[in-house]
Parts: structure tokens; sequence; C-alpha cells
């Protein structure tokens, strides 16, 4: 089953290690993973999918969150994030399925970047659901797929979101102790 996490992470070196490493103790295949900045500097968000059984999923929040660099985890569903990917898709240039080809860019707003001779090149920014849906519509079309360049899925909640702490995770200083971690309390 696939689920997928917004992690918010300072933005340092080794911290898509860490989070990678941790998802592998817990047996979770990564689907796609993007990382970027977001709207606070020095704070990076990543988009995870991951295909685990939920029992494993439950699990992955709380062990992402234990991570130093770990601002927030967000498990996210469907109905309260917007999930886009950007798709490349070239297929080799077929004047028989061109006209057919033309009606699947105008519904699912594909746009050509590049057409040339032997192939034509195109670009889709919408949900991973419709990027499958329009590569099983080219093959229905039998049309030939040369090459696939797939971004991964990024997502963000809808409407309002609860602000990011300004100074991140902050210690218990009462909870530290030499020689044993801290637990980190969260802000906000």
């Amino acid at each position: 089953m696939y689920h997928a996490f917004i992690v918010f992470v300072a933005d340092r070196p080794g911290v898509l290690s860490r989070v990678t490493s941790r998802l592998r103790r817990l047996n979770c295949n990564i689907v796609s993973l993007t990382l970027g900045r977001c709207e606070r500097p020095s704070v990076s968000r990543m988009t995870i999918v991951i295909n685990a059984p939920q029992g494993a999923a439950d699990r992955i929040p709380t062990a992402i969150d234990k991570l130093e660099d770990v601002l927030r985890v967000e498990a996210t569903t469907v109905d309260v994030h917007q999930t886009r990917e950007i798709a490349l898709i070239k297929v080799a240039a077929n004047v028989v399925t061109d006209g057919r080809r033309s009606e699947l860019l105008r519904i699912f707003r594909a746009h050509v970047v590049e057409a040339t001779q032997t192939s034509v090149t195109f670009q889709l920014c919408t949900s991973p659901t419709k990027i499958d849906h329009f590569l099983e519509s080219l093959a229905a079309s039998n049309d030939e797929v040369l090459e696939i360049a797939r971004s991964g899925a990024v997502a963000m909640s809808r409407g309002l979101l609860r602000q990011l702490p300004e100074g991140g995770k902050r210690h218990s200083p009462h909870k530290m102790r030499v020689g044993v971690s801290s637990r980190r309390l969260r802000m906000g």
C-alpha cells in the first residue's frame, strides 16, 4: 500500500541519508522522494511516497521525527493535500497516431516541448495518477514510448498550515543528562 509523508528538515549535509536510512530500517520501499527548498531559509521540504504495510506506515512519522534535523512530519491523505508531479515523456514520431495524440494532449493538458523527425516529447504537470493514465492511453494508441523522466510527487496541504517553529525543535533542559539522549519537544 502506498503512503505519502511531508517532512520538513534542517538544510544540512547528511539529512537525506539519515531519513532514508531510517526508512530502510523500517523495511519500507521508497517509491518517490523529492527534496527542495521551502518558504523558510535553511529549511528543506521532502515529499516521500513509500510502499509499505499499514503497520510500518503508522510507525514512520514517529521514527523519522526522532531524527535531530527533522522539524516536522506530516502523513498525507488525498483529501487534505494537493499532489503534483512533472513528467517528460518521449514517444516515437508516428503520422498514424498524431490525430489521437492531439486529443490526448487536450484531455490531459500536456504540452509538446520538443518535436523532431523521429520523436515527440511531452510535458505533463498533474497528479501521479493522471500521468499513469496518460501513459496507459499512449499504450492503448500503440504509441511507442521511448523514454520517461518523472520528478516524483510533491505535496502541499490545502488551506492554512501551522507554521514551523522559528528555532526548530527545542531540547528540554531538564531531560538532558550526560550519556543519555534527550527527548525533543515539539514547539508550535
